[in-house]
């Protein structure tokens, strides 16, 4: 676990993926049946941002059953991102991912948020399986102000785009955080400054 790099927390319900997709993202192998996690895990990714600099992110997985509910508003908390995830084949899940959205509340003040729809494998195989329309996953993702796109760690599908996705939007909170930091900083010389001419005028 690499506490300095910027945390990126995917929540679910269980079964939807999780692992299966930060295993993708971090090895390229597609590993089918994982035991559902029961705590968090962490793994470390790099990328490669505009200006050609590497650097790293921390995925963490973690623990989608119902008694685990209660610790991921602690995971979100100073997250840098959160990914929330359903099973396109399972509409109960979908119908759960508004208390995943009411966790963001816990997440970094800049943080960057992305809906994600996984298992699109089984659907182009069978049309019928898809339990959540697209229309209807990006009608709540347009409400929540937040990208939406469906993927499948079996084919590859959307893989790629959606890594892109990640590191562009982490680029962009790291960029609002550093103004902010210079903000304060620079708003704190000027009330020093205001606190040394009242004492000079003392």
């Amino acid at each position: 676990m690499d506490n300095k790099a910027p945390k990126v927390v995917l929540l679910g319900a269980t079964s939807v993926g999780k692992t299966t997709l930060i295993k993708k993202l971090q090895t390229g192998i597609f590993i089918p049946d994982q035991t559902p996690t029961t705590s968090v895990e962490s793994f470390s990714k790099e990328y490669t941002n505009k200006n050609g600099e590497i650097r790293k992110l921390s995925l963490w997985d973690t623990a989608g059953q119902e008694r685990y509910d209660t610790l991921s508003g602690f995971y979100v908390r100073e997250a840098f991102g959160v990914i929330i995830c359903f099973d396109l084949t399972f509409r109960k899940g979908f119908e759960q991912i508004e208390k995943y959205f009411q966790k963001l509340e816990d997440a970094d003040e800049h943080h960057f948020c992305i809906l994600v729809g996984t298992k699109y494998d089984q659907i182009e195989e069978n049309p019928n399986l898809r339990k959540v329309t697209q229309q209807e996953a990006q009608k709540i993702a347009s409400q929540k102000k937040v990208p939406y796109i469906e993927i499948s760690s079996k084919t590859d599908y959307n893989i790629p785009k959606f890594w892109n996705k990640i590191c562009k939007l982490l680029e962009k909170v790291l960029q609002k955080k550093m103004e902010s930091s210079l903000l304060n900083i620079h708003n704190i010389t000027l009330n020093n400054n205001e606190v040394e001419k009242k004492r000079k005028c003392c």
